[in-house]
């Protein structure tokens, strides 16, 4: 969970750091700074559901079995 808050973070902070597939990079260099944004916030999208999943299992396991 943790590393995906990172994630979160350092994309806010730095998105073309984290264009592996440089889907980005080509909207950006098209000059398509609509795409740009949507891929920008589709990305932050995932993330953050990803955290709240991590989230939400993280406090189910600790309802089952306790905190450790």
């Amino acid at each position: 969970m943790r590393e995906h808050e990172k994630k979160y973070a350092d994309y806010v902070e730095n998105p073309s750091a984290g264009d592996n597939k440089g889907h980005l990079a080509a909207a950006y260099n098209a000059g398509n700074m609509e795409r740009y944004t949507q891929i920008f916030n589709a990305r932050l999208e995932v993330l953050w559901y990803q955290i709240i999943n991590f989230r939400n299992l993280l406090a189910k396991c600790e309802r089952e079995h306790g905190k450790k």
